[in-house]
């Protein structure tokens, strides 16, 4: 594996966590709103 596919594997985790949090943020603030 070289270092480009590396940094490549190593953004695309960052990008899919991130995402996550802010999906689950987003659910947090419905469910807030909700009660």
């Amino acid at each position: 594996m070289s270092l480009y596919q590396h940094m490549l594997v190593f953004y695309a985790v960052m990008a899919a966590i991130a995402f996550l949090i802010t999906w689950f943020l987003s659910h947090d603030k419905k469910r807030i709103r909700f009660l």
